[in-house]
């Protein structure tokens, strides 16, 4: 009965920190699963607890039904008629449709499931806002309801949910001095079979061309943009291609044909949204010309150019991408925009050059003076301990400005040297830890080392250090975590962007992106990992510094 009970009670608390791992794992989850999704997967009702996968597209423009799966009630009620009554309704909804919009329905006439998945919308969309009791009318007067709520502009935002294309719009051309020019004339958009382009209706001075293409035995679709090249006051930089993606995930990469040589982008561009985008591919050496952000894909000269003088060609090339390489693309989009978007490696180094002096800094400065008040006798050693302990009672408020006065007119303001140097000055609560540490060290050791002849400092170095690993490498996570967190340090000594560690670098991403959560997130969890990574290594360490100081003395 005894071993029963202690083997469930042995289940009980297993269960118990069961609960609480899942409990304290979930914002991480959150956290991560949201940078893994797109825009209209994160406010969503019900919300949607694990990243959706893209659809497997093969034929483009085609018919999504990502936004309208399901026919589906307000509040997830059950549908109030059966497949024949609700067939009906439909088929009302689609007239009213066909009214409000006729060239819409009739494009989606042309896709596979395209009007099924029109009707569908309509009714989820137009079902949202009709009153729970007209529900209870007979099943011709709430169609008539329904379909009084269908207008020009729900009809578009359905249409727009469902129908995806790749669709192209002219094209500028941008040179070294900051400057666009847009050619004259009408461009040329030709494509290689199984690929054609259709008009959309004119779009100002050039028509919205819809590119379309079919992933039969070939796995590429090519699509060539003839236009006049434009005279440059300053030498080709690069082009901005305005264009509307079709959530395929698929790879676009660009070569342009000019008299000034062949171009080629070094990466692809995803087919990741069904948003309007003015896209560019430009030179690395135009960077500093035109944005601060990366919103571009860079281009290398590959070649001497093929065209004759006054033309020039863009050839895009889009290569299918497999489900499981589309997944990845989408999983991990996020991160590759933060990086792009931030200057992550310059901010990580900034980072890490304040973390490791700051930790050499804690462990030098707070270990010596440890050493000195837990094995030195000397007159006044208590009273200096005490004037060391009352500083923690100081609010860091209240030394913020002495400490900016002090550092300005050492003329320190705008570098790092504020982040770390102030930890070769020890800190008082690291020093009270080490040396309630040291002071649990047998006497008879330093005594033994004294005969030896060894001095103070070599006692130190040689038997303190040693022996107080647990304890240092407490010391050296709380001032990881500490250096790799600080935010109001660098908010107040740096204005100079280049310095700035990743703190404030994602701050001020959030600042400019504070729409883009995917972003954030991905830039947060960037941020997290190192720190999560050095406390699962060091935990050991970590705990057991932790637990042994203090244990005696």
């Amino acid at each position: 009965m005894t071993d029963r009970r202690r083997a469930l009670r042995s289940a009980v608390w297993h269960l118990i920190l069961i609960v609480g791992c899942v409990v304290f794992a979930f914002p991480f989850y959150w956290l991560i699963t949201t940078s893994m999704k797109e825009r209209t997967e994160i406010f969503v009702s019900p919300p949607k607890w694990v990243p959706g996968t893209p659809e497997r597209v093969a034929t483009s423009p085609y018919a999504s039904a990502n936004e309208y799966p399901r026919l589906r009630m307000p509040d997830d009620r059950p549908l109030p008629y059966d497949s024949a009554t609700m067939g009906q309704v439909l088929a009302k909804l689609e007239e009213a449709g066909l009214a409000a919009d006729p060239a819409q329905v009739a494009a989606l006439a042309e896709l596979t499931g395209g009007v099924e998945t029109f009707r569908v919308g309509l009714f989820n969309e137009t079902a949202a806002g009709l009153p729970k009791d007209q529900w209870a009318q007979p099943a011709d007067e709430v169609a008539g309801s329904l379909a009084a709520r269908v207008t020009p502009e729900l009809a578009k935002k359905v249409f727009d949910n469902v129908f995806r294309g790749f669709q192209l719009r002219g094209l500028t051309v941008l040179d070294m001095t900051q400057r666009s020019y847009r050619p004259s004339g009408r461009l040329t958009v030709e494509a290689e079979p199984p690929a054609f382009v259709s008009d959309l209706g004119e779009g100002g001075a050039e028509p919205t061309r819809l590119l379309h293409y079919e992933f039969g035995s070939t796995n590429k679709a090519v699509f060539t943009v003839s236009a006049d090249m434009p005279t440059l006051e300053g030498s080709f930089a690069g082009i901005t291609v305005p264009l509307t993606g079709d959530k395929s995930w698929h790879a676009l990469s660009v070569e342009i044909d000019t008299p000034e040589g062949l171009f080629r982008s070094r990466e692809a561009y995803s087919l990741a949204d069904a948003l309007s985008v003015e896209w560019k591919w430009l030179l690395p050496e135009a960077e500093s010309g035109f944005r601060k952000e990366k919103d571009y894909t860079d281009l290398v000269r590959v070649g001497d150019g093929t065209v004759p003088p006054g033309r020039m060609e863009a050839r895009l090339t889009l290569t299918r991408r497999g489900p499981l390489a589309a997944a990845m693309c989408k999983f991990t989009r996020a991160y590759s925009d933060a990086l792009r978007y931030i200057d992550f490696w310059r901010y990580l180094g900034n980072t890490v050059a304040i973390v490791c002096l700051s930790i050499l800094g804690a462990l030098v400065s707070c270990s010596l003076v440890a050493y000195g008040f837990a094995r030195l006798t000397f007159p006044g050693r208590d009273i200096l301990f005490a004037v060391l302990l009352s500083t923690m009672m100081l609010p860091g408020q209240v030394t913020m400005v002495p400490q900016f006065l002090i550092y300005r007119y050492l003329g320190w303001y705008n570098t790092l040297l504020p982040l770390w140097a102030p930890s070769f000055l020890g800190s008082a609560f690291f020093i009270f830890m080490l040396r309630q540490f040291m002071k649990s060290i047998p006497k008879d050791i330093e005594d033994a080392a004294k005969i030896d002849g060894c001095g103070y400092f070599g006692i130190y170095w040689r038997i303190m250090l040693p022996l107080i690993k647990p304890a240092l490498a407490a010391v050296a996570i709380f001032t990881f975590m500490g250096a790799w967190n600080n935010f109001m340090g660098p908010l107040i000594y740096l204005n100079d962007e280049r310095l700035y560690p990743l703190s404030l670098g994602i701050y001020q991403f959030r600042m400019e992106h504070s729409a883009e959560y995917s972003m954030m997130m991905a830039a947060s969890t960037l941020m997290m990992l190192p720190v999560l990574t050095v406390f699962f290594v060091a935990q050991r360490y970590f705990i057991q510094g932790v637990t042994l100081t203090g244990v005696k003395g």
